[in-house]
């Protein structure tokens, strides 16, 4: 809030992805070797920018929108689904808008705090022989890979990633980088497959989960926000591994 009582932005923190016109089959026809493929062209905020443009000018702030632990979670989609997918992206982002508004008359009012961020920064162990080509290749682009800490081009065995955390007052936001299946948040019983694989969904596996940022954060509330960073890649815990 301002001096003056109105607020600054509104924050929607949802555990989704944003590619309703992404997967849209409106653009060119390619050929690719021996296959025709559809190529969408389109450049779109999907229902995100729909999300924004609703909610602007009516009195929330800045509109914003943060998604959280999307690794194993599909696109939210406002019903009834239409044929064009613009037009759904749109219905889904004013869904959501109308959702938040209808949530503000309960929501709480913290006290005023400090904002403080901070981030670090670790080598991760290159495990993928498929990585390994492909940093080879150069298919990371101007990213280098590592070994023992120390830069070394196209070849070796580490990557630099971080993690950021912004506590507001009494809110934490701990930024991962990557895509994270929710189930890697202790949200299931570690050391579990946790039903996404077939099988007994109760078969114990002798690989744990790692700890991950929001344990650690001592806030009463935690927003965790997903894709931050370097957008290392999706972050499975062991139990989404197979056989």
């Amino acid at each position: 809030m301002s001096a003056l009582g109105a607020p600054l932005f509104t924050v929607l923190g949802l555990s989704a992805h944003n590619q309703q016109v992404g997967h849209a089959d409106d653009g060119e026809t390619v050929s690719v070797g021996s296959r025709t493929l559809r190529v969408n062209r389109a450049i779109s905020g999907d229902w995100p920018g729909a999300f924004h443009a609703y909610l602007e000018g009516q009195g929330v702030g800045m509109p914003m929108f943060l998604v959280g632990d999307n690794g194993s979670i599909e696109d939210p989609a406002q019903q009834p689904e239409v044929a064009d997918t613009f037009l759904q992206a749109m219905h889904t982002g004013v869904g959501l808008g109308n959702a938040v508004l209808a949530a503000l008359p309960q929501a709480e009012e913290l006290p005023f705090g400090p904002i403080v961020g901070d981030s670090i920064e670790f080598f991760v162990p290159l495990e993928n022989n498929l990585f390994y080509a492909a940093g080879a290749a150069g298919l990371f682009g101007d990213r280098q890979l590592y070994t023992a800490g120390q830069p070394t081009g196209r070849v070796g065995n580490e990557v630099l990633s971080g993690a950021t955390v912004i506590d507001v007052g009494r809110t934490a936001a701990p930024r991962s980088s990557g895509g994270i299946v929710p189930g890697a948040r202790g949200r299931q019983p570690v050391g579990y497959r946790g039903g996404e694989l077939p099988g007994d969904p109760t078969d114990p596996i002798d690989r744990h989960n790692p700890e991950v940022p929001a344990w650690h954060a001592r806030a009463r509330h935690r927003v965790e926000v997903g894709l931050a960073n370097d957008l290392l890649g999706y972050l499975i815990p062991a139990w989404g591994w197979g056989d």
